[in-house]
């Protein structure tokens, strides 16, 4: 019995860290290939050296000239050095292909997972919907997600919506444009004293307007009202009224006319 559930134990394991076995396997068979290969190398240089030598003797003990050594005698006399080198690159091909199948395989199931559950998401939105009513549902559904928006979910490198309350626009972007756009702010006010709107918005990826490059933020102004050159900006996580949530960029000193002056 315990043998039977030792066995059942690895069987399980090997299922599950399939994919981590194989790539394991495969690490250790390119360098096992690479040593089986240099090996032969070797063993066919002392082969070739060897006959070169016998065949140099031969002409000078018998005065008869016989040819070179070829290609095709190297080959004929080296090529079965080499089969452990192929067989075990085989077999790592072998694993990595297997590895890559299962992968897929599991993308594949994960997709289709994924899309059970989100057609069960809406069923139940749908259900909810009917019972409580669409308004008071898309309300629930709102405040559900301003109390979940993190911004540490939203560092993935992959686009989320923000609001630009000064172009009132909404756009695509990621974080990491934000954060970069940011810099590019301060260290153009760093720089030349001042930074425009646009600054921001090249930062950001996104197109620029005529009203951001006639406002921005001046040095000199933020050292009178903030006793510092430095700004701040925020994303405030909020609904865009229908389910779906978005980040509001906030600074805490608007741009304004005045930043060339």
């Amino acid at each position: 019995m315990q043998q039977k559930n030792m066995a059942a134990m690895i069987f399980h394991f090997c299922k599950n860290h399939a994919t981590a076995i194989l790539a394991t396997v495969a690490s250790i068979g390119v360098v096992a290939t690479s040593v089986e290969v240099a090996v032969a190398t070797i063993k066919a240089k002392e082969i070739v050296d060897e006959k070169i030598h016998d065949r140099e003797e031969w002409n000078a003990e018998s005065g008869i000239l016989q040819p070179p050594v070829t290609k095709e005698e190297i080959v004929k006399d080296c090529w079965k050095l080499y089969i452990p080198a192929a067989v075990t690159g085989v077999a790592t091909i072998s694993c990595i292909l297997a590895a890559n199948v299962i992968t897929a395989r599991q993308q594949k199931s994960l997709a289709a997972a994924y899309a059970l559950l989100d057609n069960g998401y809406k069923a139940y939105r749908k259900k909810v919907s009917e019972r409580i009513g669409e308004k008071e549902e898309l309300d629930l559904a709102n405040e559900v997600i301003v109390e979940q928006a993190q911004l540490d979910d939203a560092d993935t490198g992959e686009k989320i919506t923000f609001y630009d309350p000064y172009a009132d626009r909404y756009f695509a972007s990621t974080l990491a444009n934000f954060n970069r756009a940011v810099g590019i702010v301060n260290r153009e006010m760093q720089v030349n004293g001042y930074a425009s709107l646009n600054d921001f918005y090249r930062g950001m990826g996104v197109s620029m307007t005529e009203e951001g490059s006639v406002v921005g933020w001046n040095m000199e102004v933020l050292l009178e009202w903030l006793g510092y050159a430095w700004i701040d900006f925020s994303l405030e996580p909020t609904n865009m009224g229908n389910g779906e949530k978005c980040y509001v960029i906030e600074s805490m000193y608007v741009p304004g006319m005045d930043f060339l002056s």
